[in-house]
């Protein structure tokens, strides 16, 4: 007894026992000339000079990729020998489309993030090398802690165009301080630097990207625990904010995997006693 035919079998003998009737075959065609003309009307199908000129570059170029597949796959198949038994062809032609599909857009995200990071990074760059601090005597006071840039002996700033910056009129945050520095006013001289804002009852670290009259973009991360922090996947959060939602800057966070970082003990309990809920 022989085996069932699938369904793909099934279909495959209707339609050869249907195209080989001329008068079948040729009523299906007109079927479906009909069928089309019905969705055009609905707006089913479109032609090509129905859509804009984008959508009419992005067709043929679809369409030519789509012969050159087919020209090609015809020139295998001439130069291809034909199968012997000692020698079958192999089945199945790479991944399905919907693999293919999904590892091409992970690297377009992929090669996305890195230009974002690499633009990042230049601009982080241009801003750390647009000024200069110096001290007509030099401090060593905070070397163990990686510390060199202290308020001792009149720290001043220069820029790269000559004009000396004053001296800010506050002093840094330190670990002995009982709550976090906040500027008096922020400008672009703080664009590299960490700061934590509050937005939605929520507090947020971040990089600030950028400064302008009363506002403040920043690239924050979010919160993933108890003075945990990570930057956001897939996508970014970079946004701008009020100058009172500034709370303070902060020194850069420490790692505590190579996922989340965490704030100084100190800034995370005057956020937890202040801000957090």
């Amino acid at each position: 007894m022989a085996p069932p035919l699938s369904a793909a079998e099934s279909q495959q003998r209707y339609r050869a026992r249907r195209d080989a009737d001329p008068e079948r075959r040729q009523q299906y065609l007109e079927n479906g000339r009909e069928k089309w003309k019905r969705d055009r009307e609905k707006g089913i199908h479109t032609g090509i000079n129905d859509v804009s000129e984008r959508e009419k570059r992005a067709k043929r170029k679809k369409w030519r990729e789509a012969k050159r597949a087919t020209r090609a796959k015809a020139r295998r198949s001439q130069d291809t020998p034909p199968a012997t038994p000692d020698n079958q062809p192999e089945t199945g032609s790479g991944p399905p489309r919907q693999r293919r599909q999904g590892e091409k857009r992970t690297r377009i995200g992929r090669r996305k993030r890195q230009r974002d990071m690499a633009l990042l990074k230049a601009q982080l760059d241009r801003e750390i090398r647009s000024k200069e601090k110096y001290r007509d005597i030099s401090c060593f006071c905070q070397r163990l802690d990686g510390q060199l840039d202290c308020a001792c002996f009149d720290l001043k700033v220069a820029t790269l165009d000559g004009v000396p910056v004053p001296p800010p009129t506050q002093t840094p945050p330190t670990e002995n301080r009982e709550t976090p520095w906040r500027p008096e006013e922020v400008d672009s001289k703080y664009i590299g630097d960490w700061c934590v804002v509050k937005y939605d009852d929520d507090v947020y670290p971040g990089i600030i990207m950028d400064v302008e009259e009363h506002s403040i973009r920043v690239k924050c991360m979010h919160r993933n625990g108890v003075n945990k922090f990570c930057w956001p996947s897939p996508r970014d959060d970079v946004s701008w904010y009020a100058d009172d939602q500034l709370l303070c800057l902060i020194p850069e966070p420490q790692a505590l995997n190579k996922r989340s970082v965490q704030l100084e003990k100190s800034t995370w309990k005057y956020m937890e006693d202040h801000y957090v809920n």
